[in-house]
This record gives C-alpha cells, structure tokens and sequence, in this order.
C-alpha cells in the first residue's frame, strides 16, 4: 500500500515538464517528492526503487536530482531518517544560493553578461547589484529563458539588457565577467549548462574576459565526466518550418572556466577540489 505514490508522481511529472526553470528548482521538487512519500506510504521499500527510477528519469541531465536520489536510495530502509535528510535538503535548496552569492562578492561585479534563466545567478545579481553596470543576458534560444531573467532583474532596479544569442560576439567585448549558472558538473569539473553557454565562455575567453560558474555543490556528479551526462533534448517550434527536436544543454570545458563560486567555497574546476567539497556535502547529509 503506498498512499503517497500518487502525490510523488505528481510533483515528478512537474519536473519533467519544467521549461524554465534549472537544477535547483527541479532538485527541490523532487525532495518534496520523496517526502511525500516518505510521510504517506506504508510499504516505502516496496516502491522505493520505482521511485528512484522515476526520479532519476524525470531530467536525467540534472546532477541535483541524481544527488537528492542518491540520498533518498541510501535512507530508503529507515524512515526517520529518510524524513529528516529531506527536510534538511529543502532548507538547503534554500540557503545554498545565499552562500553563493556571499561567495561571489568581489568576484562579479561592473559590466556583466549570463545566459537564460538560473536562480543561483539571479541570487548572485542581487546581492553584488550596488557594483553592477549592466548585465547583458542571453535571450536563450531555444526556448527563450533569458527573457525571464530579464524581466526578474529588471523588477529588483538591476539595468538588465536582453540581447539575440547571435550577438555575443558584439557585446562580450563591453563586459568585465561573465557568470553562468551549471544543471551539472562532471566529475572532471566540466560544466553542463543551457545550450549557448559553450559560444558565450569560448568568445569571453578570446575576449580576455573571464568567466565565472555560480553553482550549488550539489549539482556536482561524482560518478560522471560530462561526456558521460546525458542531454536532455526537447521538441521546439522553428517558425515557417515546424517542429524540431535538439538539445537544450551542452558542455562547458574546464579551459574556459575560471573558478567555480559555490557555497563550500571557490574553486578552480579541478576534480580533487570538487570532489572534496562533494563529500563533505554528502557527509553533512548522510550522518546528521
């Protein structure tokens, strides 16, 4: 019997059919998910394999659901404690961000540009906006995210400008950094962002301008280099042609990042680095 089943599928399919929103919004759904489940079905072992399944399947691109997945599977014979890292989980989505952007400090500031829709950047924007000039965002095709990001700045007095991913090469030369946010780190410490990402750190880097990743440990993959990350891909409308399929995220190597600005620390994109900071994480969140 498992009552919560239903409920947990809900709050799933909201993930799969997400559009805008990244890793940390997604994330964050699915620990509720596995606490609804947690709360509500009797037979939890029974069905936590299915549900592990599903979530892992719901965006496979995102490295935070592989990680609150991971936890859920390895609470999965004791309840309590099941229930007790997803609580702590929800607070973290909620306080990780905050951390990053503290950490961003005297990092991103003058003439900035981003790409499409991150949360974790937007929260970085915001607390560096008094030594911020303009910030130029990547309208996202396809998809068009950066619009959202647009008008989110805009509405906290930030001087937010969108402008056509064609146009980068225009503009990254007005900028003093760049900052992205990451739906994945590879093991390697690649970085797996919204399609256009790639152009935007090559370009900065023949600019001279350096380019920054505002990112939640928890999006980080232990187990897979980003060459090894599945892409997500989704159908879109191409208009006075029809519908075409391709993917909404790609890889950033390590060449073009400069540091990566999360909330254990800053880093270069080394795997030794990264793979610490990863286990301390998993450690506060496995034995607490």
């Amino acid at each position: 019997m498992c009552e919560g089943f239903e409920g947990f599928m809900r709050l799933i399919k909201l993930v799969r059919d997400e559009r805008v929103r990244g890793a940390s919004w997604c994330g964050e759904k699915v620990v509720e998910a596995f606490l609804v489940l947690a709360n509500k079905c009797v037979d939890l072992g029974k069905y936590m394999p299915i549900a592990v399944r599903e979530a892992l399947a719901s965006n496979p691109t995102m490295a935070s659901i592989y990680n609150v997945t991971y936890i859920a599977s390895k609470l999965s014979d004791d309840r309590e404690a099941l229930i007790n890292a997803m609580r702590r989980l929800k607070d973290y989505f909620r306080s990780a961000k905050e951390l990053v952007a503290k950490n961003a400090v005297g990092i991103i500031s003058g003439n900035v540009m981003t790409i499409s829709y991150s949360s974790t950047v937007l929260t970085v924007l915001t607390k560096v906006k008094d030594g911020l000039g303009k910030v130029y965002v990547m309208v996202s095709k396809p998809g068009g995210e950066g619009v959202v990001m647009v008008k989110r700045l805009r509405g906290l007095g930030i001087n937010a400008v969108p402008i056509h991913d064609t146009l980068v090469a225009k503009y990254v030369t007005h900028v003093d950094n760049v900052v992205m946010g990451a739906d994945a780190i590879g093991k390697d410490g690649c970085v797996i962002n919204k399609v256009g990402s790639y152009t935007l750190a090559l370009l900065a880097n023949q600019a001279g301008v350096d380019t920054y990743v505002a990112t939640e440990i928890i999006k980080y993959h232990p187990e897979r280099t980003c060459h090894n990350i599945e892409i997500l891909s989704r159908e879109f409308t191409v208009e006075g042609y029809g519908e075409v399929k391709e993917p909404v995220f790609e890889e950033v190597p390590t060449s073009l990042i400069k540091a990566l600005i999360t909330d254990y620390g800053i880093t270069s994109p080394m795997y030794e680095d990264l793979l610490e900071m990863y286990r301390n994480f998993i450690k506060d969140y496995l034995t607490s």
